[in-house]
């Protein structure tokens, strides 16, 4: 991001936003469990005194006006708060731990990370299993050599920190 210049708020709230917005929106993965066990259950309980009945079906449409809200924030976040280019102090440790200018990415291992996702993906839309599209992703990353099955553990550890 140094080298950007870019401005490390943009990058968080994308992330931030995009990830707030398909749970909200898509009933897929953690998406499932807050608009079919939460978000559904809860619009019933309150509806049925009134004699309404929500369906799985309206949940995502309900969510399209506040997605909408935090899609705009975004992009305000992006073009108007944060749009100044921003220049970061590089300490020795941030200066060692730089690498290479330009990661090489190869044709093999984009093509295996898209069929990852989509194993992923399609796992949890045909098994309803979350748990199971992760791991096959997974395996099909490390079988690809997109990482060294013998750093595994850093994978993972680093990915959760």
């Amino acid at each position: 991001m140094n080298r950007l210049r870019l401005d490390r708020r943009v990058v968080a709230c994308i992330l931030a936003c995009s990830i707030s917005a398909s749970y909200q929106l898509l009933p897929m993965g953690f998406g499932a469990i807050f608009l079919n066990e939460i978000l559904l259950v809860n619009a019933n309980q309150v509806g049925n005194p009134l004699g309404l009945t929500v369906t799985a079906e309206m949940m995502p449409k309900a969510m399209l006006l506040p997605v909408m809200g935090i899609l705009l924030g975004m992009v305000v976040a992006i073009f108007v708060t944060y749009r100044k280019p921003r220049d970061y102090r590089m300490t020795a440790l941030a200066a060692e731990k730089a690498g290479p200018a330009v990661p090489v990415i190869r044709p093999l291992q984009l093509v295996a990370t898209f069929v990852a996702i989509a194993t992923a993906i399609w796992c949890q839309l045909a098994f309803e299993n979350l748990l199971l599209g992760a791991m096959l992703g997974f395996l099909i990353l490390a079988a690809a050599g997109v990482f060294r099955w013998s750093e595994q553990d850093d994978v993972f550890t680093k990915g959760c920190a």
